[in-house]
């Protein structure tokens, strides 16, 4: 015989569906964090308690692998909800009825999770389903927010684990994918590579040997078990799926396989495996120096190349009126506006624009200077520093360093692009080339 339904819950919720399976949503506290422009959110549930153990996870994946529902599934267990109690508790903004693609949030939003009767407390990092439309400028975008949310004063200042949702019947990872772990690797300092691990959706529960081939071809750096295999845990994503006693096994099965999963998952952060994200917080700003130094060495070069033409223009200028300098009569010089009859006025404008040449090119070595020696800070203390992010300024750099005559500085950044390519960082690089904002300049 079926259990009655529970129409109150245990805990402090609003009733969302009732049914076999009550759906409830957790009430919470919500605002956003100090100093981050309103792009990062933090929703609190139940009473903020600083003397509980706190573990803290940052979350990515690809709309459509079931992020949403793993976190909900995360927050149920520290909950202590269990599938004979025919409930399912929401923290997140969206159920799942709604299709996630549909989805315009652009913030980064932390759950924090205090039982009172559990004492773990627990902070997810949600990041927005990554590279979904918005390409190479949202990934700046949260580039800059992580900045504002592990500098904040009561932002996160240590992750004890980032993980990687994807399916666990992918066997291979797209260009979209592969640019998807490139831009988050590329976010991380190289101490974080051992608290990186794999949340692999929608599985029957046998061996993912397709999701784990496509990590291994992918080369991504990772935690790995005793026998050199990234770790990973298996979730069915069924949690909310309404109890028909005709299915009713198979929910209790993939339900206690979510279950599994989260208690080996919190058991691994147990292991004291806890890393401050300082180094990470260096590579954002180093990330954030390059992209200045580019930036800049392309407006250099643009107002080099109209100062260019207009000293040609001049100059030409002055030899199709020599006879008229000699006799002292005037003429005008469009760009300026202004009267020559000398070849002391002559001399004064093309000085002048020689001098500004001069600048721009003293400017311009500086930039580059600037630009090369962040990319070596970056190989020294990124987790990927040859990335899609760093590959993609590569080639504008080794032809201004060819300009520059430092063979030396372009010989590194040619065998840095090779490693790059080698180690199948290609299908990234194409992906921000097609649909990314980016900066590739010849």
């Amino acid at each position: 015989m079926d259990e009655p339904l529970r129409m109150n819950s245990r805990h402090d919720a609003i009733l969302l569906k009732e049914g076999p399976l009550m759906l409830y949503r957790l009430n919470t506290e919500r605002k956003y964090i100090d100093g981050t422009d309103k792009k990062v959110r933090q929703w609190t549930y139940g009473r903020r308690d600083r003397n509980k153990l706190n573990k803290v996870i940052l979350m990515v994946g690809q709309t459509g692998t079931g992020k949403t529902t793993i976190i909900n599934t995360m927050v149920n267990y520290l909950l202590g909800v269990k599938f004979e109690d025919q409930e399912f508790y929401y923290i997140t903004e969206e159920n799942e009825d709604k299709d996630q693609s549909q989805s315009q949030t652009s913030e980064i939003t932390v759950y924090e999770v205090f039982v009172e009767e559990n004492p773990t407390s627990l902070t997810i990092i949600d990041t927005p389903g990554y590279a979904d439309t918005e390409g190479y400028e949202k990934d700046r975008e949260l580039s800059e927010s992580l900045i504002r949310l592990f500098s904040d004063e009561d932002g996160i200042h240590y992750i004890d684990a980032v993980c990687f949702v994807m399916k666990a019947s992918d066997n291979r990872l797209s260009e979209k994918e592969f640019y998807i772990f490139h831009s988050v690797l590329s976010l991380f300092g190289r101490d974080i590579g051992d608290n990186i691990v794999f949340l692999l959706t929608y599985s029957s529960g046998c061996p993912p040997e397709d999701a784990l081939n496509a990590i291994k071809k992918a080369e991504i750096p990772c935690r790995r078990d005793e026998n050199n295999e990234p770790v990973y845990f298996l979730f069915n994503n069924q949690q909310k799926v309404q109890r028909d006693q005709k299915y009713k096994r198979a929910l209790k099965s993939a339900w206690e396989m979510g279950e599994e999963s989260i208690n080996e998952l919190f058991t691994l952060l147990d292991e004291k495996n806890r890393k401050r994200v300082q180094m990470t917080l260096n590579v954002l700003k180093e990330r954030r120096q390059l992209e200045a130094c580019v930036s800049n060495l392309v407006d250099k070069i643009s107002e080099k190349e109209l100062k260019t033409n207009e000293l040609n223009g001049i100059q030409e200028a002055l030899r199709q009126n020599r006879d008229k300098i000699g006799n002292c009569e005037n003429f005008e010089f469009t760009s300026y506006e202004s009267n020559v009859k000398d070849s002391t006025n002559k001399t004064e404008i093309e000085q002048k624009i020689i001098n500004d040449l001069e600048e721009i090119k003293i400017e311009k070595s500086k930039l580059l200077n600037e630009a090369y020696v962040t990319i070596t800070r970056l190989s020294e203390i990124a987790l990927k520093a040859d990335s899609a992010f760093t590959l993609q300024h590569v080639d504008f750099l080794i032809l201004r360093l060819k300009e520059e005559g430092k063979d030396e500085w372009m010989k590194n950044l040619e065998d840095m692009k090779k490693a790059g390519e080698q180690k199948k960082n290609k299908g990234a690089v194409d992906y921000l080339m097609a649909f990314g904002k980016h900066f590739f300049w010849g």
